[in-house]
């Protein structure tokens, strides 16, 4: 969804944001796994 795009004046909490960040950042421990 875009509710972080529609909502930017609100602090995002959202279950989606949340979840997609944390695959980019699993992500991102596995291609670069000395960071």
């Amino acid at each position: 969804t875009d509710r972080g795009v529609l909502d930017a004046d609100q602090p995002v909490h959202d279950g989606s944001t949340e979840a997609m960040l944390a695959v980019l950042l699993a992500e991102a421990a596995e291609s670069d796994p000395v960071a």
